[in-house]
């Protein structure tokens, strides 16, 4: 199958970066002046989704006394914090993405995050100039599932959308590369092992099994 590659467009939370740890941790501290915590499997049921949908979803769940914007940037703020200190890349990236620019093919972020939190954590693991666009969810109309994000990444890009590879980690990014019309390659979250990825073009278990398999993938090979 010839996927005629001209652009990469990467999900940023859980796929590029242990930020699904790290959020779980500024919820908790959030909630904390309360009485309220977050456990596991209920934080799990946010992953993918942008925040006003976890916020809501954390308020009914917990009842505290804030609205959604309230809360939201209340995590942000707390979130953003701990990332100066303990954000890291996943185990893989910083080749899989070296090797994708030395090859000549420009990059993008797309993201349910708020853009500036996208743009500070690109930056603190030091792979900022690597993408020529970064589109959070404040910049569209929809978050993921709907694929505003990746349709605007790849306008940023001037690439048509079907030619467009893109890598995410959660089934809700998945379904909006889906929607833009990409092929994507799903590498699952590490909370999520057991999630439908019905429709990937890919799966890979971690970053450097997705480089591995990039040569073949250029080249145009069906990796199935």
């Amino acid at each position: 199958m010839d996927l005629d590659v001209q652009a990469f467009i990467f999900d940023l939370d859980g796929l590029m970066v242990n930020s699904e740890d790290l959020s779980l941790i500024a919820w908790r501290r959030v909630l904390a002046p309360y009485g309220k915590s977050l456990d596991e499997h209920d934080y799990f049921v946010l992953i993918g989704q942008d925040s006003r949908a976890s916020a809501q979803q954390v308020i009914e769940s917990s009842g505290i006394p804030l609205n959604w914007d309230q809360l939201s940037q209340a995590h942000w703020q707390e979130l953003i914090s701990i990332i100066e200190r303990d954000l890291k890349p996943r185990l893989g990236l910083i080749d899989l993405v070296q090797d994708i620019v030395k090859s000549g093919y420009p990059l993008a972020i797309a993201s349910n995050s708020p853009s500036d939190y996208v743009e500070q954590a690109v930056k603190a693991i030091g792979l900022r100039e690597s993408f020529g666009c970064v589109v959070g969810r404040d910049q569209v109309t929809q978050g993921k599932p709907a694929p505003d994000v990746y349709l605007a990444a790849a306008a940023c890009l001037s690439v048509v959308p079907t030619r467009c590879l893109a890598f995410e980690d959660s089934p809700t990014g998945l379904q909006a590369a889906l929607a833009a019309g990409m092929r994507c390659i799903v590498v699952p979250n590490d909370h999520l092992p057991h999630a439908d990825f019905t429709g990937a073009y890919l799966r890979c278990e971690t970053l450097d099994a997705v480089h591995a398999a990039l040569d073949g993938l250029l080249k145009g090979r069906d990796p199935k």
